[in-house]
């Protein structure tokens, strides 16, 4: 459009420049041929058309001027024209994404809009529910009020009848009391003869008691007398393992027991039970029975007699029943 408006002016200038200004000037240069009176006119009116000429040029420069400064606006005008195209387009990106959004939210509003008649049906119909819940509640409440209000009637005739029936039972009660009050005091002379006879009884018993304290006084005079030990040979089993133990020999002052063959032993409970203080020295026996790391030996045919192994310090340990010796060994009981 700019180049349009410029072709056109550009045009118009040279037509007017250039097909003019030769005519003018050739009748200026050519005065002198044209003497006669139609050509004195003549040339005046070409001198006259020389100054339009001027004139129109001086305008055309002044339209020209004019021009650039309206191709200027022109070119103002395209760029807001640009600009406004960028913000039509923008505007219209923006009414779309708006028209999108109003379309979820219409969607949302509408699925909003079911879910609350949905809820309202169903708050509906739970309302009916409790209703008539409540309508059968209350008739259940009228029922038992009837029922209640019956059986207090029925409790008012009968009460008279009953209290008749409970003075009865009220005498009959009565007499019983007394033959148990006769029963009771018949009873407390029978405890207090009891007591008579428990104290009785009870100087019996410390009587007795003297006694025996007497005669276990002259039983263990008599047993420090006969104080009895194992024999040779005699043979048991610890009382927690079950291991086999036999008697190499014996007197009132110490054992000596070894292994029968091997086992885990509480060598101290079994001293106790053989009825002496406690266990001694003890030793392993390289799996001699009744002797110490040598050839074949026996309850009978003893071998080597070593205990040099402190009771207080068993190799297997202890549990509930003392210490324990284990594998093949034997030991001493003393007193």
């Amino acid at each position: 459009m700019k180049k349009n408006w410029l072709s056109l002016f550009s045009a118009l200038a040279l037509v007017f420049l250039f097909g003019g200004a030769p005519i003018a000037n050739a009748a200026k240069n050519n005065t002198n041929f044209l003497n006669g009176k139609p050509f004195s006119t003549l040339n005046d009116s070409i001198e006259e058309n020389a100054a339009a000429i001027e004139a129109n040029t001086t305008a055309i420069g002044a339209l020209e001027a004019d021009f650039v400064a309206l191709q200027a606006i022109v070119d103002s005008i395209e760029v807001h024209i640009a600009d406004m195209d960028t913000r039509i387009t923008a505007n219209k990106d923006s009414i779309t994404q708006a028209l999108n959004d109003i379309s979820l939210l219409s969607s949302d509003l509408d699925a909003l809009r079911q879910a609350h008649v949905d809820d309202l049906a169903a708050i509906n119909l739970t309302v009916a529910d409790l209703e008539a819940l409540i309508n059968q509640t209350q008739v259940n409440l009228d029922n038992a009020v009837a029922s209640l209000q019956l059986q207090l009637a029925n409790l008012e005739a009968s009460t008279g009848a009953d209290i008749d029936a409970l003075i009865v039972k009220t005498t009959g009660l009565m007499g019983d009391v007394i033959v148990l009050n006769n029963t009771l005091q018949n009873q407390q002379i029978l405890i207090s003869d009891l007591q008579t006879s428990q104290s009785d009884l009870e100087n019996m018993i410390a009587g007795l008691e003297i006694r025996e304290a007497a005669l276990e006084g002259r039983v263990s005079t008599l047993e420090a007398f006969h104080k009895t030990f194992p024999e040779q040979c005699e043979m048991g089993n610890d009382p927690g393992t079950n291991a086999p133990w036999v008697v190499c020999s014996a007197d009132e002052n110490e054992a000596w027991i070894s292994a029968n063959t091997s086992g885990q032993f509480h060598f101290e409970q079994i001293c106790r039970d053989l009825g002496y203080a406690g266990a001694g020295n003890w030793e392993g026996t390289c799996g001699n029975v009744c002797g110490y790391c040598q050839g074949t030996t026996s309850c009978t045919n003893h071998g080597t007699k070593k205990h040099t192994r402190p009771a207080s310090s068993p190799n297997c340990g202890s549990d509930g029943e003392g210490g324990i010796i284990c594998n093949t060994v034997s030991w001493l009981c003393v007193n």
